[in-house]
Parts: structure tokens; C-alpha cells; sequence
């Protein structure tokens, strides 16, 4: 047992028991757990307790009530569901959500971007979020100018394919490509870094 609920008990007597048998749960009232002082200490049944913390967001302390609450799987997931929502609302409301960015300034830095450095925010984002669509590869890929063993140049927009199709190392091309090696197998390469219309 609890030390609190002890200190509750010598002072109030037995904890009352909720309809389901649950004895009912000991809040701490000004939130700090290590304040056992009797003064700060009340029983609550254990949705009066959710409650309490669900109203404060104390979103961890929701979740370990609702577990003693005896909530089916569905219900507990829920539960994070909304309290993830709510934070996530919250958080966006001050600034600091960075999935919900709005542009005006970096929750971190105080600074305003650029129009420039939002562009490219953006760019990353579609990358991320959406690397199956070929579209979207398409119109951020890398061209290369690659020149073979014999001096003939060629422009290549699949740098992998190209090395599987030529038995070349891929990650020594990319290397010729960023300047770190001259040449692979006779064959060297330059990135074009243009992104295409």
C-alpha cells in the first residue's frame, strides 16, 4: 500500500469501495505526489479521478487511471487517441507542434523563415511524406553527366540503374559525383542539382 493512503487511513479511517468493489483512489490536490501533507489528500472513485487529471491534461495519469479502470483495449486506445489529439491541439495553439508548422515563426528560434527556407520545408515534407509516388521522385530527382571509359558522355537520370546495367559500384559513383574520388572503372560522373519543372 501506498504511503499515502496510509496517512489518508490513520487520519479518515478505511478508504470507501465503489459499487464495482474498487476501493476508491487518493488524490494529491495541488498535483505534487510527494506532498502527503493530510490537508492535500482527498478520495475520489477512480472516474472522478480521471476526470480530475483528464481536465489538468496530465495525460500520462489518464492513461495509467484508465487502465484500472478495466477499459477494454479499444476504449484505452481511444483514450491515447484523443489525449493525442488534444496535446497535439494544444501544442500547435502555442507553437511547438512541428507537424503543425504555420510559417510565421520557429517555435524554437523566434525567427521568422524565409521564403526561401519554407520552400524548401516544404520540398523535404513531400519527399518524406510521399516517397512511393513517382511523380513526386520524378520531379526531385538528380540528373548526372556521366563520361565513359572511351570519352563519350551520356545524361542519366537513374544513376542506379545505369551502374547495375554497366556492373558499377554505386556508392563509389555517388562519391565521383560529390568530388571525393576521380573515377570508377574508367567512368566518372557530375551531378546536376537542378530540380526539374
Amino acid at each position: 500500500m501506498s504511503i499515502y493512503r496510509k496517512i489518508y487511513e490513520q487520519h479518515y479511517g478505511l478508504i470507501p469501495v465503489d459499487d464495482d468493489g474498487r476501493t476508491y483512489e487518493i488524490h494529491h490536490i495541488d498535483g505534487n505526489r510527494a506532498n502527503n501533507d493530510i490537508n492535500n489528500l482527498v478520495s475520489v472513485s477512480i472516474q472522478e479521478h480521471y476526470d480530475i487529471h483528464y481536465k489538468q491534461g496530465d495525460w500520462a495519469a489518464c492513461l495509467a487511471i484508465s487502465m484500472r479502470m478495466n477499459k477494454s483495449p479499444e476504449e484505452i486506445s481511444k483514450i491515447q487517441s484523443e489525449i493525442g489529439r488534444k496535446s497535439a491541439l494544444e501544442r500547435k495553439a502555442k507553437g511547438t507542434n512541428p507537424f503543425c508548422y504555420t510559417g510565421e515563426k520557429h517555435h524554437r528560434y523566434k525567427v521568422a523563415h524565409t521564403e526561401e527556407t519554407r520552400e524548401k520545408i516544404k520540398t523535404k515534407r513531400a519527399l518524406q511524406v510521399m516517397p512511393s509516388r513517382p511523380d513526386i521522385k520524378k520531379l526531385f530527382s538528380k540528373d548526372w553527366i556521366v563520361t565513359f571509359p572511351n570519352g563519350s558522355i551520356e545524361k542519366v537520370t537513374n544513376l542506379k540503374a545505369f551502374c547495375e546495367k554497366h556492373n558499377l559500384f554505386y556508392a563509389t559513383m555517388v562519391k565521383i559525383g560529390n568530388k571525393q574520388i576521380k573515377s570508377h572503372r574508367g567512368f566518372s560522373c557530375e551531378k546536376i542539382e537542378e530540380l526539374r519543372p
